[in-house]
């Protein structure tokens, strides 16, 4: 990691979520931006209230603290450059290609294997910090349920090439680079280039909404969608699944 002496990094065995230590951390101040690396959390957390199955040595829990932005794009913005930055890494270090599904998850095939979530963080009662959180499954963790269809790893049925803390530091590297400057525009090209969307039918997550198909994302990272009617609309935030003909088990 460039600057290195710019982060405080730490690196723990279990949390209940690297976000939510981080925030805790950031109540009081923090002098230097901090990266916090798991191996395991007991309450890991994704988007909307969702848990996120997090089971040991098996999977790369990173989160950094930043200082906020009080741009109201800030938290897409952020979501956006980390999601580049984990592609980024997974690609250079095991040349995997996986794609973005917009909002905050990377997909191989119709497998989600790595979520994001950017939340604000408090200090002093005041809105100072974002915390970033990612949770990458790298190898053979054993989803059952409902999750057996929908969740999937790099390394599902073997023994990664490098490991994991070789992985880790790939990824808090790229993460350090893209988060510095999220507004790059480098960052959206690929983000665009490497929507798993594009083109598909998919489903609004809200009451009575006919299905449409996403045609783009903007450099905001807005959904852009069309319905059949000819009408258009960008999506700022929510949920869309992909039409189940197209990838029966993606969410």
């Amino acid at each position: 990691m460039d600057k290195k002496s710019e982060y405080n990094i730490i690196v723990k065995d279990t949390v209940t979520s690297t976000n939510s230590v981080l925030k805790e951390m950031a109540k009081d101040g923090c002098r230097k931006k901090t990266v916090l690396i798991a191996n395991c959390q007991t309450q890991g957390r994704g988007r909307l209230g969702r848990s996120f199955y997090s089971p040991p040595d098996s999977g790369l829990y990173i989160s950094l603290l930043l200082p906020y932005n009080s741009d109201s794009e800030y938290h897409v913005t952020l979501t956006a450059a980390a999601a580049v930055a984990v592609r980024r890494a997974i690609k250079s270090t095991v040349n995997i290609d996986t794609k973005i599904k917009w909002v905050n998850d990377l997909y191989v095939g119709d497998k989600k294997v790595c979520g994001i979530l950017a939340e604000g963080a408090l200090c002093k009662n005041e809105l100072r910090y974002a915390a970033v959180g990612v949770g990458l499954n790298y190898q053979s963790p054993v989803f059952t349920g409902g999750l057996s269809s929908k969740a999937g790893s790099l390394y599902p049925d073997s023994q990664p090439p490098v490991s994991i803390d070789e992985m880790a530091a790939a990824m808090a590297d790229q993460l350090y680079k893209a988060l510095t400057n999220p507004s790059d525009p480098s960052i959206y090209r690929e983000y665009r280039a490497s929507s798993m969307l594009t083109g598909k039918r998919v489903v609004l997550m809200r009451e009575g909404e006919p299905d449409a198909t996403a045609i783009d994302v903007t450099p905001e990272g807005h959904l852009v969608v069309r319905f059949d009617d000819g009408r258009t609309e960008e999506l700022y935030s929510g949920e869309v699944s992909v039409r189940a003909a197209e990838y029966p088990h993606t969410v």
